[in-house]
């Protein structure tokens, strides 16, 4: 999930910097990339119900980290599909990526305070192909 939104972060700011016309397939693999976080949310919801249960001085960052991630998709997907134009204001591209560079100090704290050591299956075939089948989903 870590990769997929470093992903997300790297097409989305070279897809700003660069704008889009011939460098249209930064957007895909942008939008395939964030497609891909929706995949894995049913996961990361089990995961975020057993955290919330838990007493951590951290909770708040990291229901704020969430907020603005579930903001940014949003929006990406509304200026995408044509649904969401504008709201008080401001276009929908512009929520997306207030957000998102918003939620960048939040997904740097909610990462160096719950670290997660690498195990020996994360690098198996079957999460290989787990991987694979996630990213094949996410650009259909």
């Amino acid at each position: 999930l870590f990769g997929l939104l470093a992903v997300v972060l790297a097409t989305g700011g070279a897809a700003f910097a660069l704008g889009d016309g011939w460098v249209r397939w930064v957007v895909v693999a942008h939008g395939a990339a964030g497609l891909g976080l929706l995949v894995l949310a049913p996961w990361k919801r089990v995961i975020v119900r057993r955290g919330m249960r838990r007493e951590r001085e951290a909770t708040g960052a990291s229901v704020v980290f969430g907020v603005l991630v579930v903001i940014a998709v949003a929006a990406g997907i509304g200026h995408a599909t044509g649904v969401l134009r504008s709201i008080g204001g401001f276009t929908a591209m512009q929520l997306h990526v207030t957000a998102a560079l918003a939620s960048i100090p939040f997904l740097a704290w909610h990462v160096r305070t719950r670290p997660v050591r690498p195990r020996r299956t994360d690098l198996s075939r079957r999460a290989l192909l787990r991987a694979g089948a996630v990213a094949g989903g996410s650009f259909a």
